[in-house]
Parts: C-alpha cells; structure tokens; sequence
C-alpha cells in the first residue's frame, strides 16, 4: 500500500499498544429507534404518494450488483486489516474489531468489557472529554460502538478525506485513554440505568439473563455482556477505585494489545483502491 491510507496504518501500527472501550450501547436503541421511526415516515409518505415497491426494475437481479473485492493485509505487529473498495459511496465507514467480550471476564468482575466501551469516549490527553464526538460530527460523520459476548466494536462512517482523522483519534485514544477515577465513578450511573433499562425494567431481557444463567453453567456466557448489578456496584464504589482502575487495565491489557493479533480494521473505502489510498 502507498499513500495516505499507509501512512495511516502505519500509524496505527506504532500507535497503538493499549485499548479499552467506551460510550455507545446506551444510544443504540434510541439510534434504533429513531431509524424505525424515519423509515415509517417514508413508507406514510409513499403510500400517500400512490407509490407501491414492485421489485427490481426489469432486468436487474441480485446477481448483477457489484462484486466489491476485499483486500487483506497484515501488519508486522499483527493488526489485520481488511479494505472493501466501492467507488459509488464517497465515504469511508472504520471498522475496528477486537476479539474480546463478555466472555473473557470472571465471575465477581463481569461487564468490564461493556464499562470500558463507555469510557473510550471519555478523551485523553490531547483529545478531552467530548472532543472526539464533536471532532466527528464537525467533519459530517456519526461514530457508535458496541459489546457483545464475543467482541468489542467500534466504527465511523465519515467522509472519505477525513480518513486519517478517524485513526489518528482511534490510535491516539486506544494509546493514551484517561481512566479518571471521577469518571468512573460518574459513568458507573450511566451503566446502572442502561442495565436497569435493558434487563431489570425489560420483561424479554430479565427472562433472557435468567435463561442464559441457566444454559450455560460453566459457560462464560452464563453471565450478561452488561455485567450484573453488583459487579457493577462494586467497579465504581469509592473504597474501590483504586482496584476498579487495576481491574480496567488488566483487562485492556490482557485482551487488547496488537501484538497478541486481537484487532482487525475494516475499511469498507471510497473511490479508491488499496494501492492507490
């Protein structure tokens, strides 16, 4: 590879040494929502119009959309990166991928994963708290991430010329992310109600939690990806944040560093093809 997206990788590939996680599970379901709720205003709008969906206009098919190749490489220090080029899109949609979820935690200290997902959006040194959402959005993009029992995500779609903004932020908070014991404390409130929301207030996600701690006995998947209340409780009380902040970066330690080969970018790029980027 040559060009801005090297330089970019290469970034990344001497950047990076410590991940953690951060906000955006809590807006899922209000994003979720807010795209059910677009997409009904469409479909009033069509059938109001007299329009009606009757198919593919004659003579395309499935088969006749683009095949959009991927190309796949992989840095000295194990960072895998995938890039899908589609020249019709004149964005760039990030996608980091890291191999660890709620699985790799212990009973005692579950939801660490899901907790550290929320604090990658709390800044760093040279990023502060909140500028690396207001950086996206100045520039015309949306960034989110996710925690499931078997990885961590996180993604950006933005315009293709702000490439190496989006991993100049990724490289330098998954570096230098500030653990603030304050912050801790304070996003431990944010976590409770989400679980509240999700699990405890949530007739389908409590039968859920219990189904789940009954089919899987010596399973790590016996446990929620949002951690149970008092692991929860426990994280952020004041006696124990010092321990909170060990058991934050022994996690990020232990599951995230590049050159244990648990990271993968995908770069579903615009109008323009690996070599030349």
């Amino acid at each position: 590879m040559t060009g801005a997206l090297e330089r970019a990788l290469l970034g990344l590939s001497n950047g990076f040494s410590l991940v953690a996680t951060g906000d955006g599970s809590a807006f899922l379901l209000r994003d979720a929502r807010a795209r059910l709720t677009s997409m009904a205003r469409i479909l009033v709008a069509g059938l109001l119009g007299g329009l009606a969906w009757t198919g593919p206009a004659t003579g395309q098919t499935a088969s006749s959309a683009p095949q959009l190749a991927v190309t796949e490489a992989t840095l000295d220090n194990g960072l895998r990166v995938l890039v899908q080029d589609d020249p019709r899109n004149p964005i760039v949609a990030v996608q980091v991928f890291y191999r660890v979820g709620s699985r790799n935690e212990r009973p005692g200290a579950t939801g660490l994963a899901h907790f550290l997902e929320h604090m990658m959006f709390k800044g760093t040194p040279t990023y502060g708290r909140g500028q690396i959402a207001r950086l996206i959005e100045e520039n015309g993009g949306r960034d989110n991430a996710y925690t499931t029992k078997d990885v961590t995500s996180y993604y950006t779609n933005i315009a293709a010329d702000k490439l190496d903004l989006v991993l100049r932020i990724e490289a330098d908070r998954m570096r230098h992310l500030l653990l603030d014991a304050a912050e801790i404390d304070s996003e431990r409130k944010v976590v409770t109600e989400e679980r509240r929301m999700r699990s405890e207030d949530d007739p389908d996600g409590l039968v859920y939690e219990a189904m789940s701690s009954l089919a899987f006995k010596a399973h790590p998947y016996r446990w929620p990806i949002i951690g149970w209340m008092s692991d929860i409780a426990r994280i952020n009380r004041a006696e124990l944040r010092a321990v909170t902040a060990a058991d934050l970066q022994r996690v990020a330690r232990t599951y995230f560093p590049l050159d244990r080969k648990n990271v993968s970018i995908l770069l579903p790029a615009a109008s323009a093809t690996p070599a030349s980027k």
